[in-house]
């Protein structure tokens, strides 16, 4: 419309009709779903509500799944990109998706170039998660160790756990898998399970 900004006109694109489509559902982590889209559609310029909306479709798709969220995901990313193209925000969310999918070479291109512009944990995950998919478990662990030194939480001593234990370390798996399931706040109980079951594993 004349006069409208480029920001509310985008919400007519296909990405934005997407993601912005009724989510039905009728648990805590669907509550949190639905008042992202609210405020998506009541902020001007909503790019990192966009963002906190893509995190939320994936895990719902991590909760149930169900790889659709991750193209909910995905829309989420195309969205912010429509008016911010360079946001590594909305790269490394695709990346995450591409991962999440098994589209393992695009995401350890997406990883690369994540690692070559900033020093952020998750895309050093990223990219050593992408190796490993592709059986380059060697040239993952330097993306680890720099996740953990830029962050030691569950996310990074979870990723140190997995590359031990094939590596026949199960000592330091258990070690880095205790350290994981210590760090596992109560906001995310789905984080939380899995490294407890990982733990398990690596008991047993």
């Amino acid at each position: 419309k004349p006069g409208e900004s480029p920001i509310v006109a985008a919400h007519t694109s296909p990405s934005w009709r997407i993601l912005l489509a009724p989510h039905a559902g009728d648990n805590p982590m669907d509550d949190r779903i639905r008042k992202a889209q609210d405020e998506v559609r009541r902020l001007s310029d909503p790019r990192y509500a966009l963002e906190r909306l893509g995190w939320l479709f994936v895990a719902k798709a991590r909760e149930q799944q169900d790889p659709g969220f991750y193209l909910l995901a995905q829309h989420c990313s195309t969205a912010i990109q429509e008016n911010h193209p360079d946001s590594l925000e909305a790269l490394l969310l695709r990346g995450y998706v591409a991962q999440s999918l098994h589209r393992f070479a695009e995401a350890e291109s997406i990883g690369r170039q994540l690692i070559s512009r900033r020093e952020f944990a998750a895309d050093f995950g990223l990219l050593g998660d992408a190796l490993v998919d592709q059986g380059r478990l060697t040239g993952a662990i330097p993306h680890y160790q720099r996740m953990v030194d830029l962050g030691p939480d569950l996310q990074s001593y979870s990723r140190v756990a997995h590359v031990r234990w094939p590596k026949g370390d199960l000592e330091g798996a258990t070690e880095a898998a205790r350290d994981a399931a210590s760090s596992a706040g109560s906001s995310d109980s789905e984080a939380a399970a899995w490294a407890l079951s990982r733990l398990a594993h690596y008991e047993f």
